[in-house]
């Protein structure tokens, strides 16, 4: 081969090579590049898990406190019905046979499940995991069984009394077998019963992770109703104090149409511009059984003092925590969010 073509092709072979080496360099970079992509996705990952463990644990903590406080309230509710109530007052016969109806303790003991559940085993059994999809369906059918329940014992309370011939400033409790005192009788029941199902409520914010929603207020709230109910039908479940669930039931009717409209998707979100007059509502509610009650102390009637002061103890006790709700998200809240704002801007 002559000198210059051997030159030629040493030159080409040289050429050839860096060629080769550089793609192997390129491709060995790539393989870096992509090998420290997947590192720093890989440590992403790991700091957002720890970021929603930390947020979790710090969560279970503010609601351990809130369920060591309610099963307070709880016990000290059985206590007081026990001694209000059940020490001064003969039971209703005609229930004797009815489910759960034969002690307070079973209520007690599911209020106390209850409590511990939606505080204590529900957030740590989603600890470290995502909120629950899928629910949707669920909880547009609980809130429409809400609202046909409410309204069949609204109606029941109606036609039992509150919308026929009670007397909206004293009227006593029949005991009779007559048909309206039955149906009177059967609305406190099935009222007494919805309050377990509302236990659902906050079965959902356990599931969607949004322990906000559940404050010192609603556990207590879910939680001492059925113990409450159970006093209330077992000593006197017609007459004056069955005016608090009639207003009740009302009330309920308004806010699972909220819940509602909300489940159904943001579609409906313009129609829901009324919340804050919803919370107003259930205020409203409150204030009138206190003043109902209270207006007995002005009036000759002979309902037992131990049934007035049992109903207006645990409106009053409702009133304050949903006034403390109502600082904290309409007065307090926004003046935080706009104090935020100002200096978003600033």
């Amino acid at each position: 081969m002559p000198p210059n073509q051997h030159g030629s092709a040493q030159c080409a072979e040289e050429e050839t090579e860096e060629v080769i080496t550089h793609t192997k360099l390129c491709s060995g970079d790539a393989s870096f590049l992509r090998g420290k992509h997947m590192k720093d996705n890989s440590i992403t990952s790991i700091v957002k898990e720890d970021n929603s463990l930390k947020s979790d644990l710090a969560a279970e903590k503010q609601l351990h406190r809130r369920g060591f406080y309610s099963a307070i309230i709880i016990i000290l509710s059985y206590f007081y019905g026990q001694i209000n109530m059940a020490g001064s007052m003969e039971p209703d016969k005609r229930q004797n046979t009815w489910l759960l109806m034969q002690s307070p303790v079973t209520t007690v003991f599911f209020s106390l499940i209850f409590i511990f559940f939606v505080t204590v085993a529900g957030p740590w059994m989603m600890r470290g995991r995502p909120p629950m999809k899928g629910l949707k369906s669920l909880m547009i059918a609980y809130n429409i069984v809400q609202i046909v329940m409410s309204t069949w014992i609204f109606y029941m309370s109606s036609m039992g009394g509150w919308m026929t011939n009670y007397s909206w400033t004293c009227q006593l409790c029949d005991y009779s077998n007559k048909p309206q005192a039955i149906m009177m009788m059967h609305a406190a029941y099935w009222y007494y019963i919805a309050k377990f199902v509302d236990f659902i409520d906050t079965i959902f914010f356990v599931a969607h992770k949004k322990y906000e929603h559940i404050s010192l207020l609603h556990v207590v709230h879910h939680a001492v109703m059925p113990v409450n109910c159970w006093y209330g039908l077992r000593f006197m479940p017609g007459g004056h104090c069955t005016f608090g669930f009639f207003l009740n039931c009302f009330v309920h009717m308004v806010m699972y149409t909220y819940y509602l409209l909300s489940a159904l998707g943001p579609q409906f979100k313009k129609y829901l511009w009324w919340k804050r007059y919803l919370t107003n509502l259930q205020l409203g509610q409150f204030c009138l059984v206190i003043l109902h009650s209270a207006q007995l102390a002005f009036v000759d009637c002979s309902i037992p003092v131990e049934v007035i002061r049992w109903v207006a103890g645990t409106a009053f006790l409702f009133l304050s925590l949903f006034a403390d709700f109502y600082w904290n998200a309409y007065i307090t809240g926004k003046a935080k969010q706009k104090a935020l704002d100002k200096n978003k801007i600033q």
